[in-house]
């Protein structure tokens, strides 16, 4: 079965994940998903979110949206710039 880009798109609520320590097993599981539906090399996605988690919520945020942000948007973000 093939998956249609277009059918990939979802929003996910930050509401109740009001931190990284919340919000970053999230992120690696729709990472290694994204990655699996898209046939692309999640693996190094995975390497740049574990770094960018040392540096913060938002940053960790913006990691993960310069890959996936076609397709997962974010709503509800407690520390949204």
């Amino acid at each position: 079965m093939t998956v249609r880009k277009e059918d990939l798109k979802s929003k996910v609520s930050l509401k109740n994940l009001p931190t990284v320590d919340y919000i970053f097993p999230m992120l690696r599981t729709l990472t290694v998903q994204y990655g699996k539906w898209l046939d692309i090399n999640y693996k190094s996605i995975l390497d740049e979110l574990d770094e960018e988690s040392n540096n913060g919520y938002n940053e960790l945020l913006r990691a993960f949206t310069n890959h996936f942000g076609e397709y997962v948007e974010f709503i509800d973000n407690p520390y949204k710039d």
